[in-house]
């Protein structure tokens, strides 16, 4: 969702002050992210329109790093540099793990298999996976995607 696309004000607002807290980015305490190049590696037989380098760097986004690769369409004409491209990245390896589908996963699976959730939570009363369900509605409805996509064009001048 772009944030630009939620057009009722009040609701935007709610979305970017979401994302700036503590359950997202923790803006307050890490106000920046950075991603420090490493590599730019041409892909041979690219089409002129096409991806044509494999960029590689480290991102930090809440003080953690993880090196990245993706595809992006590089160019240089006289003294401007530009790379336009898109990169997705997993949220969870930066301890964003609101709503993580991956940990929703995870709890209904363990929601799901009786055996395993009365060894989790000593359930010795008997109870149904379908009971369980009605007590805890399945986790998966509320679950955001682990994968953040960020589409970019930076133009750099020498």
């Amino acid at each position: 969702m772009k944030v630009a696309s939620v057009e009722d004000a009040d609701m935007q607002k709610k979305f970017v002050n979401h994302m700036a807290s503590e359950d997202f980015f923790d803006s307050k305490k890490y106000p920046t992210a950075a991603f420090k190049l490493v590599s730019v590696v041409p892909i041979k037989g690219a089409a002129a329109d096409a991806d044509n380098a494999t960029i590689t760097g480290d991102l930090t986004i809440k003080d953690k790093t993880q090196r990245i690769s993706f595809p992006a369409k590089v160019g240089v004409k006289g003294d401007l540099a530009a790379i336009a491209g898109k990169v997705v990245f997993d949220r969870t390896k930066f301890g964003i793990n609101y709503g993580s589908e991956s940990y929703q996963t995870y709890r209904r699976n363990d929601v799901r298999d009786p055996q395993s959730l009365s060894h989790r939570l000593q359930l010795g009363f008997g109870s149904t996976v379908e009971e369980i369900n009605q007590m805890y509605p399945p986790l998966a409805n509320r679950a955001i995607s682990d994968d953040i996509a960020l589409t970019f064009n930076l133009i750099a001048k020498s």
